[in-house]
Formats: C-alpha cells, sequence, structure tokens
C-alpha cells in the first residue's frame, strides 16, 4: 500500500471517530452535528472513492496551481499589503508594495482567484476536496499576520469545512509536505480617480489583487479540534514549486520506490557527505547501523562485522558524475544521495551507478540510505554523538 493511500484511509478512521453530538462554530450561536452518518456523508465528499480518482485529482488540482503562481506576490510584499489595513490602494501605497515584490492583478472573469467575491473559501476547480485559496479582507477574524508570515485563518461554519481543514492538517502531518493554497486580498483602485472620471475607466480595473502562496503549519487531531481555524504561513514561489514536485511524485502510481518527502534544509546540510565522512556525526551513523542489524547492501554482510573504519558512505549518484553534469552539484551529497557501505564494496563500483538489484537493496527498508535513517532515526542517531 502506498503512503498516500495509508493517509487517505488513516484520515477516514480518525474522522469517524469524532465524538457524537454537536460543535459549536466559532463566533456564533450554531452548532454543527456531528453524528457518525454526517461525517461519514461529508467525508464521502473529500475523500474519492478510488486511490486512482485521488491521484488523479492531485496532479490536476496542482497543475492548476502552477499556473497561477507565477502571478504571486512575495511574503515580503504581501505582508506590506495586509499592514495597510485598508480596502483602498493609494498609488503611493501600490508603489510601496510592488517595490517589495508585489504583482498587482486586475480582475479576472471566470478566475476564483482574481475576481472580487466576499466567500472566504476558493474551492479547486479540479476537485471539491480540495481548496485553491482563501480570500483575506481587513477586518475578519484574525488580522494579525506576524513577521514570519503566520496567520491564523476563521473555521469553516459546516461540517464539511471542518473536515476540509482537519484533512489538509492531517495530510501535512502523515506526508511530511505541507498542503498548499492561496491567500488572496482585493484592493479598490480607483479612490484617486476624480470621481466624474470613474466611469470612464476599464471595470476590471476597479478591483486588483495580491496573491501569496501559503502553507499547512498546524495540526488539529480531527476528534478532539474539529472546529478549529487553520494555522498558515506565507511561503515563497520557489518552495511551492518544490512543494508542488513533492505532491506529483507522490501521485505517481507508476513509482514503485520509496517516496521520501523532501528532508528539512539544516538536516540536509547537517548530514550531508562533506559532514559525516570523517566526523562524530559519521560514526555515530556507523556505530547506531551496527547496533540495528543493519547489513551492507553490496556484500549483505553485517556492518557489526567490520570494524568502524572499514565502513564508508557510498554516492548512488557518483562523485564524478556530479563533477561531470553541474545540475548534480547541490544534492550529490544530500543524505538521500548516500548509504552506508564497506569499503570493498564501495571500491568495486569505481565512479559508475549501483546496478539495478543493488539500487533496490538500497532503496528497500532493511537497508535505506542516509536520508531514510534520518527522518526514521534521528533522535536515537544524535543520542550516540
Amino acid at each position: 500500500m502506498s503512503k498516500l493511500q495509508e493517509t487517505l484511509e488513516g484520515f477516514r478512521t480518525k474522522a469517524l471517530k469524532i465524538k457524537t453530538g454537536s460543535t459549536k462554530v466559532h463566533n456564533r450561536n450554531k452548532e454543527v452535528a456531528t453524528s457518525k452518518s454526517e461525517v461519514e456523508k461529508r467525508l464521502n465528499s473529500i475523500l474519492p472513492k478510488t486511490d486512482q480518482k485521488f491521484f488523479e485529482a492531485i496532479s490536476s488540482h496542482f497543475t492548476l496551481f502552477e499556473r497561477y503562481l507565477h502571478f504571486s506576490s512575495t511574503p515580503s510584499a504581501f505582508k506590506k499589503a495586509w499592514d495597510l489595513r485598508s480596502e483602498q490602494l493609494l498609488l503611493r501605497d501600490a508603489d510601496e508594495i510592488v517595490s517589495h515584490g508585489a504583482q498587482l492583478i486586475p480582475t479576472t472573469k471566470g478566475s476564483g482567484i482574481f475576481e472580487f467575491n466576499m466567500k472566504g473559501l476558493i474551492l479547486s476547480p479540479m476537485y471539491d476536496g480540495f481548496l485553491l485559496g482563501v480570500r483575506h479582507s481587513e477586518g475578519n477574524y484574525d488580522d494579525q499576520l506576524d513577521d514570519l508570515g503566520r496567520f491564523t485563518y476563521q473555521p469553516p461554519e459546516d461540517l464539511l469545512g471542518m473536515l476540509r481543514y482537519r484533512f489538509f492538517e492531517y495530510l501535512t502531518s502523515e506526508l511530511k509536505i505541507p498542503y498548499i493554497l492561496f491567500v488572496t486580498m482585493w484592493f479598490d483602485l480607483n479612490n484617486s480617480v476624480d470621481i466624474k472620471y470613474k466611469d470612464k475607466l476599464p471595470t476590471e480595473t476597479n478591483w486588483v489583487f495580491v496573491v501569496c502562496p501559503v502553507k499547512v503549519i498546524s495540526n488539529n487531531e480531527p476528534g478532539l479540534n474539529i472546529n478549529a481555524p487553520l494555522n498558515l504561513q506565507l511561503i515563497t514561489r520557489k518552495e511551492a514549486s518544490d512543494i508542488i514536485a513533492q505532491y506529483k511524485g507522490l501521485s505517481s502510481t507508476k513509482l514503485v520506490l520509496k517516496f521520501r518527502p523532501e528532508l528539512r534544509q539544516s538536516l540536509a546540510a547537517e548530514f550531508s557527505y562533506e559532514h559525516v565522512k570523517s566526523s562524530k556525526k559519521g560514526k555515530a551513523i556507523k556505530e547506531w547501523s551496527q547496533e540495528n542489524g543493519k547489513k551492507c547492501p553490496g556484500c549483505t554482510v553485517s556492518f557489526d562485522k567490520f570494524k568502524l573504519s572499514d565502513l564508508t558512505f557510498g554516492h548512488i549518484i557518483s562523485q564524478d558524475w556530479g563533477g561531470s553534469f553541474n545540475f548534480l552539484n547541490d544534492k550529490i551529497h544530500d543524505p538521500d544521495n548516500l548509504y552506508l557501505t564497506c569499503r570493498s564494496c564501495n571500491s568495486a563500483l569505481n565512479k559508475y551507478f549501483p546496478d539495478r538489484e543493488l539500487q533496490s537493496k538500497i532503496a528497500s527498508p532493511f537497508h535505506g540510505t542516509i536520508g531514510d535513517w534520518i527522518r526514521d532515526y534521528e533522535v536515537s542517531i544524535r543520542n550516540r554523538f
């Protein structure tokens, strides 16, 4: 079963354990029924009947997402726009936020992102279970955006919306890939024009929009905080693009290898080849492998049969290839390109790739890359530093 399939089934199981009864809607004298039958009905709107449908939904949704990504403003520009605390945009304000990397987009008919609408949620036209974005206007639920670009988006007022929020958090937590969407703000750009000329302006310039990608950063258990808001953080186009690539890779049904979410940049740097080849970190990894029954994927001899000095870190894509193809330079020493092996097996490869059989062994749960070990056993390895 794929990680995505496990995640879908895991969320359904947790959601169906929501306490039967009702839950309050924030700041309103209203309650929403949470009976098992109601939850199950809403789950069927979020979760597809087949895994294949969900794979297709992820691919089509994020393909659409990429089209809008090019119109995104930078996080700093979006914060500048947010801090205006006004629905009106003066020309001097426009100059200020544009200087920080904002893109002012006029109204576009047929687009949920660039269309004036007081509804807060923008559903994905590709799949109802997903949100394409949320709209923000000054003075709403929580009008605070901190210096790290974090803010809280208002809770929904129906069970479907509540479950959708929790689903995004569960995806983020289980897959280790943040769910992303857009946050969009609109401004009236006509306030600096003499009233007698306003009827001569193109209607699409009545309102302009600033959008930025955001990622989900909270994790509320479906059964404990079903009615909680959604915690989001502004991100760059580059980070959003990297996340989209991970989701598209995850949704590939032909991929038989284990899917690996990208390591945090700090972890990837800390456990790169330069930092483990001859250091306390490298020694700790070797000792951990010996104590946990790991074997050399080449000769299959248990690592505890070797001296530490006879163990080394091999590259799946060799250093020679990295030197020949410069686009590999920033990944060649990444922990996901490293594996522990004995010196004899590593020397036998010379400057070439592991063959198909060795690749399968490295990628299997019984062996793994150094990146795999850091993901799953970081604390245990750190205890040996």
